[in-house]
């Protein structure tokens, strides 16, 4: 890095006051530089951890749901065996017909 690098001005005009009064305050203990790397950096830090979320959540999801199909408000006639299906409410009853006495 043999090339001098010039000088950044910010324009406090456009600040809102609590930002600058945070700066000033850094800039009057000659500060505002690594304050500044600070805040981009974490930045920086933050916005990988949010990509490598993303990234964890999609394989969970795929491991979740694998190739299951989730269908809503299926007709009854439109089942299928073997067809997965998330339901909101299961009601059952028991048929007269399968009750069986066993006598053990």
């Amino acid at each position: 890095m043999s090339e001098k690098r010039k000088r950044i001005t910010l324009n406090s005009e456009d600040m809102p006051e609590d930002v600058y009064e945070i700066l000033n305050e850094k800039a009057l203990g000659r500060k505002v530089t690594p304050y500044i790397i600070e805040i981009v950096q974490q930045r920086i830090k933050d916005k990988s951890l949010l990509d490598k979320l993303e990234v964890i959540e999609a394989k969970i999801d795929r491991i979740s749901y694998g190739n299951i199909i989730i269908k809503n408000n299926i007709e009854e006639e439109s089942l299928e065996e073997g067809m997965l299906v998330k339901v909101n409410e299961v009601i059952g009853e028991i048929d007269e017909n399968d009750k069986i006495e066993c006598d053990f």
